[in-house]
């Protein structure tokens, strides 16, 4: 992670993506916008920032054709087991372990709300190519939504 140390990271907050830099201070990894506001976080949450998982952002998740394919939603909050309860991993998913850490509230809309993994294991690149449980956000500056 210390290799992340001086580059440049995106989230989005509401509609607008904003820019950050990123830096060590007093143990955190602190993300500097360019609106001079400020986020400090662990190293897994830099990396899920990395990754595209963070709170209000869109991603595509696919659950296999058993369970509906590929279904957008967007990221609500971290995964809490005493208010979330038990998270759903699709029937023909192949690796059943999840992570708490790795976790996160999705609302897939219609379909309704559900915590899910989202590990960067599972991101793809490539959606033709997906193993069930795979993931991949969908609005990264520079990809068409």
């Amino acid at each position: 992670m210390s290799g992340l140390v001086g580059t440049t990271v995106h989230r989005k907050f509401g509609d607008e993506w904003h820019s950050g830099t990123v830096s060590i201070d007093d143990g955190w990894y602190r993300v500097t916008y360019e609106d001079d506001d400020v986020e400090d976080l662990t190293a897994n949450q830099l990396q899920q920032l990395v990754d595209g998982v963070y709170e209000g952002a869109t991603i595509s998740y696919f659950a296999g054709e058993k369970d509906g394919g590929w279904s957008q939603g967007l990221i609500r909050e971290p995964y809490k087991q005493s208010k979330h309860g038990a998270v759903w991993i699709p029937v023909d998913q192949l690796d059943k372990s999840w992570s708490s850490d790795h976790c996160f509230y999705v609302d897939f809309a219609s379909e309704g709300c559900c915590p899910i993994d989202l590990r960067s294991s599972r991101r793809t690149s490539d959606p033709t190519d997906a193993t069930v449980g795979s993931w991949y956000p969908v609005d990264e500056p520079g990809q068409r939504i």
